[in-house]
C-alpha cells in the first residue's frame, strides 16, 4: 500500500457516515425550552387564528399616504425656521386636517377611528409646533438679524438656482460683521440687567 493514511481516513468517514447517530435503544426526547412559545415546541407554523383576528383600519392607507407626503415635504422643505417651509407645512398640515373632516366618523370601525383621532391629534400638534417656531423665530431675530441672509443662501442653494458670485460672496463676507454686532449688543443688554 502506497498511501495507507489516506484509506484509514476514507475508512473512518466512511464508517461516520454510515453509523447511526445515537445507540440502539435510546430514544430521542426533543429539548423542551421555557422561552419558546408552545406552537414552536410543537410545530413549525404558528397559530394563525390572533393573525387573522386583527381587522384592518379603514384609514390604513390613509395614514400611509399621509406620511409618506409628510416625509417627503420634510425632505424637501430641510431648512430649518425656514418662513418657506413652515408655509408650506402649515398649508399641508391644514390640507390634510380640512380632507380629514370629510370623512364620516361614525363610519368607521374602532381600528378606523382610533386612526382618525390619532391622524388628527398629529395635524393639530403640529401646526401647534410650527406656531411655536413661528414665535421662537420671532424671538430669536433679536440676537440673529442675520438668520435670514444664510436661510435665503441655503435655500437657493437648495433649489439649484445660478447665484451671482459676488453678491453671495459679499454676503459672506459680511456675515462675521453681522455676527460680532449681534454678539455685542446682546452684551450691552446683559450689561444693563446686571
Amino acid at each position: 500500500m502506497k498511501y495507507p493514511l489516506v484509506y484509514q481516513l476514507i475508512s473512518l468517514c466512511l464508517f461516520l457516515l454510515i453509523s447511526p447517530a445515537h445507540a440502539p435503544g435510546q430514544t430521542l426526547q426533543p429539548q423542551q425550552s421555557a422561552d419558546l412559545p408552545v406552537y414552536l415546541e410543537t410545530s413549525a407554523t404558528p397559530d394563525l387564528n390572533p393573525v387573522m383576528a386583527v381587522p384592518a383600519s379603514e384609514l390604513k392607507e390613509v395614514v400611509a399616504h399621509y406620511s409618506a407626503d409628510r416625509d417627503g415635504l420634510r425632505r424637501r422643505y430641510d431648512v430649518q425656521y425656514s418662513p418657506a417651509r413652515r408655509e408650506r407645512l402649515q398649508a399641508f398640515y391644514k390640507d390634510w386636517s380640512s380632507h380629514l373632516q370629510e370623512i364620516d366618523f361614525n363610519r368607521l370601525g374602532i381600528e378606523g377611528r382610533i386612526d382618525y383621532v390619532l391622524l388628527n391629534n398629529e395635524l393639530r400638534y403640529e401646526l401647534e409646533l410650527l406656531n411655536r417656531e413661528e414665535k421662537l423665530v420671532n424671538e430669536m431675530q433679536v440676537f440673529i438679524p442675520f438668520a435670514s441672509d444664510i436661510i435665503d443662501l441655503d435655500e437657493a442653494r437648495r433649489r439649484l438656482e445660478r447665484v451671482d458670485p459676488p453678491v453671495v460672496a459679499t454676503t459672506l463676507n459680511t456675515l462675521p460683521e453681522l455676527i460680532e454686532q449681534a454678539r455685542k449688543a446682546v452684551e450691552a443688554t446683559l450689561e444693563k440687567e446686571e
